[in-house]
């Protein structure tokens, strides 16, 4: 099904946003990828040839700067913001959730003078919804829950906090960030949030993934 509605896509370099575009291209959607430096989305192209006239890809340096994603969004119907900080080693945790936070909120704000964006997705994890002691408790978890644990035990530990628990501070930080926006500004454009518990990658899969899901926005 071919169609003209162009959907922007950040940080297509990283697997999960790699196989967001390739799905969009094959539902016949125009794709427009950011990344960081150009030259990390060259395997993207390459994989995806079959789709060159279809497929955008520009450069957004810095995520969380004003205007940074001012000529992307441009003509665009829909977004999926993918696009998280890599926590590493003896990163500062408060940067990284500067970064997380930061970027939905500067890309909702762009969204939202684009009078042609329709619906905003924000790629999430399950970290927003249930922490460390969270993880032995069997029960219904809803849209209520929101883990409480790593934001607090990034604040009272900083650097010492564990790979782990920054990146569920950031995603839960940056998760409620879109939802605070939602409430406040009321935006025209429809807000999801997808929160996937993990994601694994089987080799023999990979080539059959896109024929198997096709978005519709």
């Amino acid at each position: 099904m071919a169609s003209n509605r162009l959907v922007l896509i950040t940080g297509v370099n990283g697997y999960i946003a790699a196989r967001t575009v390739e799905s969009f291209l094959a539902a016949g959607y125009p794709v427009r990828g950011t990344v960081r430096k150009s030259s990390t989305a060259e395997g993207l192209i390459n994989a995806l040839q079959k789709y060159f006239d279809r497929l955008e890809i520009v450069e957004v340096s810095g995520i969380t700067a004003a205007g940074a994603f001012d000529e992307a969004i441009r003509g665009v119907h829909a977004v999926a913001h993918i696009a998280s900080p890599i926590v590493m080693d003896g990163n500062d945790p408060l940067s990284i959730i500067d970064v997380a936070v930061g970027s939905v909120q500067r890309l909702l704000e762009t969204a939202n003078r684009e009078p042609t964006v329709k619906s905003f997705v924000l790629m999430s994890s399950i970290a927003t919804v249930r922490g460390l002691p969270d993880l032995d408790q069997e029960r219904t978890y809803t849209e209520a829950d929101w883990n409480t644990y790593a934001e607090a035990t990034v604040a009272a530990q900083g650097k010492s906090a564990s790979e782990f628990t920054i990146y569920e501070a950031s995603k839960t930080a940056a998760e409620r960030a879109l939802w605070k926006y939602r409430d406040e500004q009321k935006p025209r454009f429809s807000v999801t949030s997808i929160n996937p518990r993990c994601v694994l990658v089987f080799p023999a899969l990979r080539a059959r993934a896109a024929s198997h899901h096709h978005p519709s926005i």
